[in-house]
């Protein structure tokens, strides 16, 4: 499943590496996003997996060249950086995720908000970003779930709530 590119001339997939062997998606340990450079010369081409669900997995590289590697995760930290960057790949993650999970056995609605906020924390952790990259990931979550018929609903910091159909007046109220 594609998701919304990171860094330019790249790809990023949900892979779960089990697609045609007959086995049903499951929301597991080997479920991961897979980031795939495109040189335009096709001379080199860096695979990178950043384990989700697994907690005993971090980033595997599947290339042997030590300077593309940190390339790579110094070009994601940068493109974290960047407001427009960071919200459209997180949209994109979480919609992504929450289609995954429809398709598998995780038919509860907060269990697959669980796991989608677990794999954005575990994404937190594996670039060591601040936590306020969290709050921007749960921010987008809680926007994600309470869309409902294209009417967007925020919880405010107190006891209130702003309710709207444009996301963004609803998020800067």
């Amino acid at each position: 499943m594609s998701l919304q590119t990171l860094l330019n001339n790249q790809t990023i997939r949900l892979d779960a590496h089990n697609k045609g062997d007959g086995q049903p998606l499951r929301w597991g340990k080997e479920l991961h996003l897979h980031k795939t450079t495109n040189d335009i010369n096709k001379k080199r081409k860096v695979d990178v997996l950043l384990y989700i669900v697994d907690e005993e997995k971090d980033i595997e590289f599947r290339s042997k060249n030590d300077k593309d590697n940190q390339k790579i995760v110094t070009e994601i930290k940068k493109a974290f950086k960047d407001d427009v960057i960071r919200t459209r790949f997180i949209q994109s993650l979480y919609k992504t995720l929450g289609d995954f999970q429809l398709r598998t056995e995780i038919k509860d609605k907060e269990k697959r908000r669980t796991n989608m906020r677990m794999a954005a924390q575990k994404i937190v952790e594996l670039f060591g970003f601040k936590s306020s990259i969290m709050k921007i990931f749960n921010k987008e979550l809680d926007i994600f779930y309470d869309k409902q018929n294209d009417i967007y609903v925020r919880a405010n910091e107190q006891t209130t709530f702003t309710i709207g159909h444009n996301k963004d007046n609803v998020i800067d109220f």
